[in-house]
């Protein structure tokens, strides 16, 4: 889930979790089992769960800086499949993410699970904004996930497999806030997941992963692999699944229940984790919970072909294991406060630290004399360079089928969305008034907006185009001829630059 989580119910104790924004789709999103919220439901529902924490703080550590959502689908025990008839005509509370004051334009949406006799499964009855619209049937999700759709939400309903002791819903691209957790329905327990996509996403869910005890797995039943990590009091099951170019990890930090993280691989790589953080009275003035016992950690996929590096601190346990052609790291280290532990690679002569690279090398081209950090954003893709120098290039100039030119200290960047090259390094660029021009850049970039659109970055020295001329053709070079990119909506020059 994306995610910017509510947290719209009261929690009997509220102990916030310390978080720092993520810079793009890749937020760490570990977990606290949630509290539990009464609501009064129809005919024969009692209970509804929304997302909440009940015990010390916990900070988490992920792929860029440190940060992390709640996870409501997680337990401490393995759970048995529910079972409901819902022949019997039942309805239920399972959304209702009221924006907070300062959401000014975010839609109120609550939802309604509801069944008439003889009904196989329910319908899903939404109110938008105070108005109720009409009932929604369920589709079929991955597994048994029901799956229900309305404009730019959609919410997953679904019982936990035997054996789990945590799922996690991978949504589309372009999912910005969600909610989450449990409720029961004649005495069976249910999750539901909602997240609201930005209009030009395609709204909808792809998988429902979820962990026992010694492995991960897709509830499609889509082919996952995964191994069992275990650092002192600390053991994770780590599970790639590489048709997606997905991983995830379910780990146990001590006395704290369930994590589970779900993340893209980002030039095949990944990193999350966890730090103990402060601990926060509740706001009804109620005794601060009891501190979390964390000891903190990061699990981690190293990029391909890199090797791990001994820790030299003799306080770091590191483990490492093998997932097909990935290598896998668990690093715990006890006496750390206010940080995770580091985990370093190497390839060929070079080391080089995994939390840098995934903030910065992983989605970094060097463009004339800087280095510009690409991050697909609901708004558009990010330009950044230092503090106080970045830009955003608006969602309506990156239309597929054209491109954007904007100037960056000393050189040009080509961004081209809607284009997937197989090979960035046959990529070529033709210059205007020269039909055989054609140059390579001096670096390629290929990534996602937010929506999941694909785009490359091209960097070209200042020196390529002349004054008054600009980008006339993209395209991949194949033996003596290039084979051209169709640029049909034309190169457009931004005033734009970091």
């Amino acid at each position: 889930m994306s995610d910017q989580l509510d947290n719209s119910a009261e929690p009997e104790q509220w102990a916030p979790v310390d978080l720092l924004e993520r810079a793009d789709q890749l937020s760490p999103q570990m977990s606290l089992d949630p509290g539990a919220v009464l609501a009064a439901g129809r005919q024969k529902v009692r209970r509804r769960r929304a997302l909440a924490g009940g015990v010390g703080a916990l900070a988490l550590a992920g792929a860029v800086g440190l940060g992390g959502v709640l996870d409501p689908f997680t337990t401490d025990a393995p759970m048995v499949p529910a079972a409901v008839d819902w022949a019997q005509g039942l309805s239920v509370e399972v959304l209702d993410n009221q924006p907070h004051p300062s959401e000014v334009g975010r839609t109120h949406w609550q939802g309604e699970l509801r069944s008439g006799e003889g009904d196989a499964r329910p319908d899903l009855v939404v109110t938008k904004d105070g108005v109720q619209l009409d009932p929604i049937q369920a589709e079929d999700g991955p597994g048994d996930v029901l799956v229900y759709r309305s404009g730019t939400l959609v919410v997953a309903v679904w019982a936990s497999p035997a054996g789990s002791t945590g799922e996690r819903p991978l949504w589309n691209p372009g999912s910005e806030w969600g909610q989450g957790g449990d409720f029961m329905v004649d005495g069976a327990r249910l999750w539901y997941a909602s997240t609201e996509f930005v209009e030009s996403a395609d709204p909808g869910l792809q998988e429902l992963y979820w962990f026992s005890e010694d492995a991960g797995h897709a509830a499609s039943g889509a082919p996952v692999e995964s191994t069992v990590l275990t650092a002192g009091d600390t053991r994770a099951v780590v599970m790639i699944d590489e048709a997606r170019g997905v991983w995830g990890t379910s780990a146990r930090a001590t006395t704290i229940d369930g994590n589970v993280h779900i993340g893209d691989l980002v030039s095949g790589a990944g990193t999350t984790g966890w730090l103990s953080g402060p601990v926060v009275p509740p706001p009804n003035g109620g005794p601060a919970p009891e501190p979390a016992d964390v000891v903190p950690t990061t699990i981690a996929v190293l990029p391909p072909g890199a090797t791990l590096t001994p820790s030299d601190s003799a306080t770091t346990e590191v483990v490492q294991g093998r997932i097909g052609s990935h290598t896998v790291v668990l690093a715990s280290d006890p006496t750390l406060t206010g940080s995770v532990p580091q985990i370093e690679y190497a390839v060929g002569d070079q080391t080089y630290n995994l939390q840098s690279f995934m903030e910065s090398g992983a989605r970094t081209l060097e463009v004339g004399d800087v280095s510009v950090q690409l991050s697909g954003t609901p708004d558009g893709l990010q330009l950044f360079v230092a503090p106080g120098r970045s830009t955003v290039l608006p969602n309506d100039a990156l239309e597929e089928g054209g491109a954007v030119l904007t100037a960056v200290a000393g050189g040009r960047l080509l961004v081209v969305p809607g284009w997937e090259p197989a090979d960035l390094d046959d990529v070529q660029v033709q210059v205007t008034g020269d039909p055989d021009g054609w140059v390579s850049p001096e670096g390629a970039y290929a990534g996602q907006l937010f929506d999941g659109t694909p785009f490359v970055a091209l960097a070209l020295d200042e020196g390529v185009l002349a004054e008054g001329e600009t980008v006339q053709a993209v395209g991949v070079a194949g033996g003596d001829t290039v084979a051209p990119h169709d640029l049909e909506e034309g190169v457009h020059l931004s005033a734009l630059t970091p």
